[in-house]
């Protein structure tokens, strides 16, 4: 049954891009601290100008010790799982790019416990009750849980809150919250506004809005022999783009370009736009971590900033690169045998992502002879 919960108390939903995280620091003074309670300020990388700073405040955090840990310990998974590299090998597969690829986005929902008091049984001395937190990402249906409460580390017989942390898959326009408790004896209830559940909308966008760009878009890709100057006659993206031998052989301009405008930054003459426009490019194979890197500034199109992702940098089937891991599909085209890798782009600027439209990512699908030579991965 639902517990009956008071309308007034609801849980807090933030919203922070943890590997662009610097910081995390406490603030404290004597009422807050009578309290047990602390201000916890994030900083995020990325601000730019005055006033701009990537920051976020929370007054009235509990446990901030283990708090502060747990944000910094998502981070470093996060960093380390980018700067890994992916290992990629040839395997004929027939199956669809993995799910979706993950947002680098956390959702922490901050809960307060006192909403499911009923369950609350004990084993000997120890709390033998439990509190999850459930997770439905719509419209594809991923659902994720995760647990909202640790042990006190002063005492074995109570339990204190924590935030639960969910990773949300790309694509996801909301999400669907509710709270399970249980214990040893059977006792359950849930937190779910009477079968409802709380519905949150999934935003793109980064901690502090004020730091994503007004706007972005005309994706183009260019793949020409001719050209001296980065995404010149280009044609428009859409969704997908195919980069085969000819490509990687012969062109020379192998880029998927886009523009941002950001009034006041783009728009003028702006020495400082490196430093107010954080240009990213994420690029996965199927489910292996992420290959992420800066997107260079090219040029100024009338008030709009422009940039160029060279495609060439992603390319799996370059000769010289190992392909341990990569998974791919053969396919047959003009009676030749061809492998195929389907990789999942997303291009970010201070942290809100650049989509087309109605989908999770941009794919390019990288294609070579299936009997070319390849290296060894052997070191």
């Amino acid at each position: 049954t639902d517990a009956q919960v008071p309308p007034t108390r609801k849980a807090r939903l933030f919203f922070l891009s943890a590997d662009n995280i610097q910081d995390v620091s406490f603030l404290g003074c004597p009422v807050l601290r009578a309290f047990g309670l602390t201000k916890i300020e994030v900083e995020t990388a990325g601000g730019g100008g005055a006033g701009r700073q990537g920051e976020m405040s929370m007054l009235g955090v509990l446990d901030a010790d283990s708090f502060k840990r747990g944000i910094l310990e998502q981070r470093q998974r996060l960093v380390e799982a980018k700067n890994r590299p992916p290992a990629l090998a040839t395997t004929t597969s027939t199956m669809p790019v993995a799910l979706d690829e993950q947002l680098q986005l956390l959702r922490i929902v901050d809960y307060d416990l006192s909403r499911l008091p009923a369950c609350r049984a004990f084993y000997g001395d120890r709390p033998a009750w439990n509190i999850q937190a459930h997770a439905l990402f719509l419209p594809m249906n991923v659902r994720q849980s995760a647990g909202v409460h640790n042990n006190d580390a002063s005492t074995s017989s109570t339990r204190v809150k924590k935030p639960a942390v969910f990773r949300v898959p790309a694509g996801a326009t909301s999400v669907a919250l509710w709270f399970h408790n249980n214990d040893r004896q059977g006792c359950s209830r849930y937190d779910s506004n009477f079968g409802e559940n709380y519905t949150f909308t999934v935003s793109d966008r980064d901690v502090d809005d004020e730091r994503a760009p007004d706007w972005m878009g005309n994706v183009t890709a260019t793949l020409s022999r001719g050209g001296s100057r980065r995404c010149d006659g280009a044609l428009a993206f859409g969704s997908s783009l195919a980069f085969g031998t000819w490509a990687r052989q012969r062109a020379a301009l192998t880029d998927l370009c886009f523009e941002v405008y950001e009034p006041g930054v783009t728009n003028v003459e702006n020495p400082k736009l490196w430093r107010e426009l954080d240009a990213q490019v994420e690029v996965r194979f199927g489910s292996a971590p992420p290959q992420t890197m800066h997107v260079p500034f090219v040029d100024r199109v009338g008030n709009n900033a422009r940039y160029a992702v060279d495609l060439r940098a992603f390319d799996p089937f370059m000769w010289g690169r190992c392909t341990e891991g990569l998974v791919t599909e053969t396919v047959v085209e003009n009676g030749n045998a061809m492998v195929q890798a389907t990789a999942s782009v997303v291009v970010r600027v201070n942290g809100r992502a650049l989509r087309p439209d109605g989908g999770a990512a941009y794919r390019v699908v990288y294609s070579d002879y299936a009997n070319a030579p390849r290296v060894s991965c052997a070191p």
